[in-house]
C-alpha cells in the first residue's frame, strides 16, 4: 500500500472537470484534445499493462486501494470520486468503477508484407465496429484500416465492445483509395453476398481484405481495386450477417483453416 505522501490529493469532481471530461464525449473535442475515455478497469488495465500512460484516473476509493500499488509513479494523476460522481460523467448505463482518459496512439502506416490487413468502409455501428477490432486482435491481425466514413474507434460504445483490444492493435483512419492504389502489388478481396464461397478461395498473404458497410456493402469508388470477392454460404432464410459476424467467419477461415 503507498504511504501517506503518495496518495492522491485530488478527491472531488470540480466543475471544471466535470466539463472536460463531458467535452470529450464529442469526436470533434477527442481530435483537439488527443485523448478519449476509457471506462471501465479492463481497457484501464490494458493501458497501463501496454505502457500507455493515461492522462488522468478517475476512480472510486475501492479501486483505488485494490490496484495502488500497479499505478506506481502514476498515483499523481488520480482523482478519486464518489459512485454518484462517477455515474454522472459515465456514458455506460451502469457506471464504472474506473474511467481513464488516455492518449489517442497515431499510428503511421505501416504495410504488411505477410499477414492480411483489415480495411473497413463505412462501418457506422459501434457495437459492430468494436467487436471487428476485438475478433482481429483474436485472430492476430494486426493492422486495421478505417474509412474516414466508419464511426470514431474512440466512440464510448466502441470502446466498450472492444473490450481492451483497441489497445492491443494499430487502428489507423485512413484515405482508403490512396491505401490500395499505392500499394497495388497487394491483393486487395472484398467481403461480397455475390463472391466466391469462402472455402473454395485461395489465401493470400499480404493482402488486403474489405468489409463494407452493414447496409451498403463496399463502396463503389473501391471496387475497381478489388480481384476477388468472397462470401459466406448461409444454409437457413435471414438475407445476411451483420458486418461484425461476417468478419469474424472470414478471419477464422483465414487464420486457422
Amino acid at each position: 500500500m503507498n504511504n501517506i505522501a503518495e496518495r492522491p490529493l485530488n478527491k472531488m469532481l470540480s466543475k471544471s472537470l466535470e466539463k472536460y471530461v463531458n467535452s470529450l464525449k464529442s469526436k470533434k473535442t477527442r481530435e483537439q484534445e488527443l485523448c478519449y475515455l476509457a471506462e471501465g478497469e479492463k481497457i484501464t488495465l490494458e493501458l497501463l499493462k501496454y505502457g500507455i500512460q493515461p492522462k488522468r484516473i478517475l476512480c472510486t476509493q475501492k479501486w483505488y486501494d485494490t490496484h495502488s500499488d500497479f499505478l506506481g509513479n502514476m498515483v499523481s494523476m488520480v482523482t478519486i470520486l464518489k459512485d454518484f460522481e462517477l455515474e454522472k460523467i459515465s456514458e455506460h448505463k451502469s457506471a464504472p468503477e474506473v474511467i481513464a482518459i488516455a492518449p489517442i496512439q497515431r499510428n503511421e502506416i505501416k504495410i504488411s508484407k505477410s499477414q492480411m490487413m483489415l480495411v473497413l468502409d463505412g462501418i457506422q455501428d459501434p457495437g459492430n465496429m468494436g467487436t471487428i477490432i476485438r475478433s482481429a486482435d483474436w485472430f492476430g491481425i494486426k493492422d486495421v484500416y478505417v474509412s474516414s466514413n466508419c464511426v470514431d474507434i474512440y466512440n464510448s460504445k466502441v470502446i466498450q465492445s472492444s473490450m481492451g483490444s483497441l489497445v492491443h492493435i494499430r487502428v489507423m483512419e485512413a484515405d482508403i483509395e490512396k491505401l490500395l492504389s499505392a500499394n497495388s502489388d497487394i491483393p486487395v478481396i472484398g467481403a461480397d453476398m455475390n463472391g466466391i464461397p469462402i472455402k473454395q478461395i485461395q489465401k493470400r498473404k499480404p493482402c488486403f481484405m474489405i468489409i463494407g458497410s452493414e447496409g451498403k456493402g463496399i463502396s463503389q469508388n473501391l471496387r475497381p481495386y478489388i480481384s476477388q470477392y468472397v462470401s459466406i454460404p448461409g444454409a437457413g432464410s435471414a438475407e445476411s450477417l451483420n458486418a461484425a459476424i461476417a468478419t469474424s467467419i472470414i478471419l477464422s477461415h483465414w487464420v486457422t483453416s
